[in-house]
């Protein structure tokens, strides 16, 4: 996968003008496993949301007269079948958001909606996925210096599987020290070069590097 390249100068001197930032945005290993059914009951129409995932964020959306419940309840289904209330969770607005859930138990979300004379359905709830898991790695340069130390390879190679399957953005610093015989023109080309080392070590094909090396800032 490619990555996008950013740089930037800092107006401040020291260590955190002497780096380069990669941030990872990896997709979670599972998907969540939702199954929903809908039950017409006296007055309303009875929700149910069975699920396996540590977090849960659910809205419903309401058609005219239509009202929302409360709160919901929250079950956990045993291995038998059988359910345990939890807990009632309180609608804040017409959205729920449940986390520090165990993903390897299923839980069931029930609430109920309110339906005016004559009305026999209802909009199904919308639930917003998992984006995934976000992380950064920082790794340091020599004054003056854009190629990568022991330390900073060392780094890296645990993190390089992952390029196959995360998205990648590099940011690379600089301070605004005075640059003095660099083979650098610059303080911004100085951040720039870092953020492409890390971004050529990582092993991003020269079409990848091209197309995305096209952001960058210059502070100074």
């Amino acid at each position: 996968m490619g990555a996008e390249v950013e740089y930037e100068v800092l107006s401040k001197r020291g260590a955190l003008g002497r780096r380069a930032d990669v941030f990872f945005n990896c997709p979670t290993k599972s998907a969540p496993d939702y199954t929903l059914s809908v039950e017409k009951v006296e007055g309303g129409v009875l929700i149910e949301l069975s699920f396996s995932s540590s977090k849960l964020h659910l809205k419903q959306p309401l058609k005219e007269e239509e009202k929302l419940s409360k709160s919901a309840l929250l079950f956990e289904v045993e291995k038998t079948g059988e359910v345990k209330e939890l807990a009632q969770v309180p609608f804040k607005g017409r959205e729920i958001r449940l986390e520090n859930l165990n993903p390897q138990k299923r839980y069931l979300l029930r609430y109920l909606v309110e339906l005016p004379p004559g009305d026999d359905s209802v909009p199904a709830p919308e639930i917003e996925e998992e984006k995934g898991v976000e992380f950064r790695v920082s790794v340091f340069f020599p004054k003056g210096s854009y190629r990568l130390n022991k330390e900073a390879k060392f780094l890296l190679d645990g993190v390089k599987p992952l390029t196959k399957s995360c998205k990648v953005r590099i940011v690379g610093y600089a301070d605004s020290t005075k640059i003095v015989r660099a083979k650098v023109e610059s303080n911004a080309a100085l951040a720039k070069k870092r953020a492409l080392s890390v971004l050529n070590y990582l092993g991003v094909n020269d079409e990848d590097r091209e197309s995305n090396n096209k952001r960058g800032s210059d502070r100074e």
